[in-house]
Parts: structure tokens; C-alpha cells; sequence
């Protein structure tokens, strides 16, 4: 018989509502730990911020001496010696620029400050004033205005004059012990700092497969077949950047040997041996680069070869932003300009905990290893 018939209520078949699960002692206890776990990670990073500084340095320097020691290795020639040929090739090309320029610039220098003097004496003893498309009556006017105005200057503010250079040089004596004892300073934290960046590179390098054996052994097991793939396109990627900044070193060197010889610029070699060394600072390099040219155009040539040397390394630079660059480095790091722009400006951010240069050296390298991670999120595949 039908179960109404009898008179009886059919069983409720709704579903029972959701259970709400309150956290438990352990939990909050698992929970309080973490979140402790993490401010005392952050503190730990804080504080060791310069350590750990260093040693992303290292790690970097040693990524980009790996394909130039790969490539000795092949020709059976040890990793120690490789690396240590890579370091005497660098200094080697350090202390040469220093050496050769230091003597040119101090030379240019004094003839620019000796030239400067002498028109400034000139103008001073007897100003004239000739502006190009004027009556000459109209320049001896503004001739005899400027002489008048020189002479009630030097009578009325000879004593003010006075005063602020005994001032000055009474603030420049108390100050300049202060100051030698921070240029000193920072010389020597600069040297043993880069010393340790060489030293930790080179047993990075060194124990190549030691270390990467030893933090995969950190690494939980699912994820090492991931982070294996991450680093091999890490070390890729680092090599082809290394490659194409050497290239483009090359390349601007090349360039600017050329274009200086054209305009018969002495110390042509010097100076495109300079702008190739420095064209490791993306956009400042050429500038730095610029200056002492220009300095040799000026004190040789006057104000018309400074602004002809000037142009010709707007030129140079021009070039490089839109024809070199693109060439070399887009395929290289594979990163538009406004990602390499907004890595730079990353970089020159954070000037207390890293030097602005630095980070500019740095940024191109760092972003490019970010965005290999990136691209799993731009090329993951919809669920």
C-alpha cells in the first residue's frame, strides 16, 4: 500500500545546510606561528639586507661569467683559470682607462680652466661686446655699459668679496678633514665589497653543480622538476644577455673610433675604449662617456668643436637607442623598452639600500629573470 494511504509523512529529502567549522586551539596556535614565522623572516631580511645584497651580486656575476667559462672549459681549460682570466680582463681594461684618462683630463682641464681665464681677464681689463646683425654704435654702448658696471661692482662689493672668501676658506678648513675622512671611507667599503663579490662569484661558479645540487635538496620534491626547467632558461637567459651587452660594447666602441678619427679627435682610442666600457650603464653610459670628448673638443678646438664632439655623440647614441639596441638586445632579453625603462627606474628607487648605478646595472638581468616566472602566468593554459 502507498505509504499515504497509511496516514505517514514521506522522509525530508533537503539537504541538511552547511556545517560551519569553528577554528580550533591548534589552528589559531598553527596560524599565530606562521604569521610570526614570517614578520621574524622579514626582520631577518631587514637585517641582513646587505648580506643578502652581496650575495644576489654574486650569484648574478657568476650567471654572467658562466658562458665565457663554459666556452674555456670546452677548450679544456680549467673553470678556476677561466674565471680568473675573465677578472684580469676586466681590470686589466680598468686600470688602462684609468691611467690614460686621468693625465688627459687633468691636461685638458688646466688648457680649458687657462683658456677661460685669460677671456674672462680680457673682458674684464677691457669688455667688448660685439652681437652679430647690430650697429656698431650699439655695441659700443652696451661696451661702455658693461665697463661702467664692472667698475661700480668691484668698488662697492670689493670688501663683501673679501669677507666671503675668509669665511669660505675658514668653512673649507674645518670641513675638509671631514670630508677626506668619508671620501676614504667609502673607498675602502667600495673595494671590500667588490672583493667579496668576486671572491663569493668564484666559488659560486667553482662549485657550479655543488650548489645547485644543494639547494634543489632544499627544495620540496614536487616542485623540482619546475624549478629545474626555471633555472636552465635562467642561465639561458642571463648567457644571451651577457652576450648581446658584449656585442653591443663592440659595436658603440667601433662607432665612436670611427667617428672620432672622421673629426680628428686625439686620444681616439682612449675614448672609444671608455664609451665601449661604459655602455654597461644603459643611457648613462654614453653620457659619462661623452664628457671627457667633449672636454679634449673644447679645450682644443673652442665652443664650436665642444658642440660638434656633442652632436656627434648624440648621433652615436641616437643609433644605438634606435637601430643597435633593437637589434641585439630585444632578441636577447626579449623585453620591450617601457619594461626595460620601468626596470631601470626600479633600480635607481631604492638609493639607501643600493647604489643608483648599481641598480641600473642590475635591472635589465633581474627583470629578466622575473619575467620568465611571468610567463607562466601569461601563457597558462584556461581551466
Amino acid at each position: 500500500m502507498h505509504p499515504m494511504a497509511r496516514g505517514m509523512t514521506p522522509r525530508s529529502t533537503d539537504v541538511p545546510r552547511d556545517v560551519i567549522a569553528r577554528p580550533t586551539a591548534m589552528t589559531i596556535a598553527q596560524g599565530f606561528l606562521c604569521a610570526l614565522l614570517v614578520c621574524f623572516g622579514v626582520l631577518l631580511a631587514y637585517l641582513l639586507s646587505h648580506v643578502l645584497l652581496l650575495l644576489s651580486l654574486s650569484i648574478l656575476l657568476a650567471l654572467i661569467l658562466d658562458p665565457g667559462v663554459r666556452m674555456l672549459q670546452r677548450r679544456r681549460i680549467p673553470v678556476s683559470i677561466g674565471i680568473l682570466l675573465h677578472y684580469a680582463a676586466f681590470f686589466a681594461l680598468a686600470i688602462f682607462l684609468f691611467l690614460s684618462l686621468v693625465p688627459i683630463l687633468s691636461k685638458q682641464v688646466a688648457d680649458l680652466a687657462n683658456f677661460s681665464t685669460g677671456q674672462v681677464n680680457r673682458f674684464l681689463l677691457h669688455p667688448t661686446v660685439t652681437i652679430p646683425f647690430m650697429q656698431p654704435e650699439t655695441n659700443d654702448r652696451l661696451s661702455r655699459l658693461f665697463e661702467s658696471m664692472l667698475r661700480q661692482a668691484s668698488i662697492r662689493q670689493l670688501p663683501d668679496a673679501l669677507q666671503g672668501i675668509s669665511s669660505h676658506l675658514t668653512s673649507v678648513g674645518g670641513g675638509s678633514l671631514q670630508f677626506a675622512t668619508g671620501v676614504v671611507s667609502s673607498v675602502v667599503s667600495f673595494f671590500f665589497n667588490l672583493i667579496v663579490v668576486l671572491v663569493l662569484a668564484f666559488f659560486i661558479e667553482l662549485e657550479n653543480n655543488a650548489v645547485i645540487a644543494w639547494i634543489k635538496s632544499l627544495l620540496p620534491p614536487k616542485i623540482r622538476p619546475y624549478m629545474e626547467r626555471k633555472a636552465t632558461l635562467i642561465r639561458t637567459k642571463i648567457g644571451q644577455w651577457a652576450k648581446g651587452q658584449l656585442l653591443l660594447c663592440a659595436s658603440i666602441g667601433v662607432l665612436v673610433f670611427i667617428v672620432l678619427l672622421i673629426l680628428h679627435i686625439p686620444y681616439a682610442l682612449t675614448l672609444a675604449l671608455l664609451a665601449a666600457f661604459t655602455e654597461f650603464i644603459p643611457y648613462a653610459g654614453p653620457i659619462i662617456a661623452a664628457v671627457p670628448a667633449i672636454l679634449i673638443a673644447l679645450a682644443g678646438g673652442g665652443l664650436m668643436w665642444g658642440l660638434i664632439v656633442a652632436g656627434a655623440y648624440y648621433v652615436v647614441q641616437w643609433c644605438e637607442s634606435n637601430l643597435i639596441v633593437p637589434l641585439i638586445m630585444r632578441h636577447a632579453v626579449d623585453l620591450s623598452i617601457v619594461t626595460i625603462m620601468t626596470a631601470m627606474l626600479i633600480g635607481i628607487s631604492f638609493p639607501n639600500f643600493i647604489h643608483p648605478i648599481l641598480g641600473i646595472l642590475i635591472s635589465i638581468p633581474l627583470m629578466s629573470i622575473i619575467a620568465i616566472f611571468l610567463d607562466d602566468l601569461r601563457y597558462s593554459p584556461e581551466k
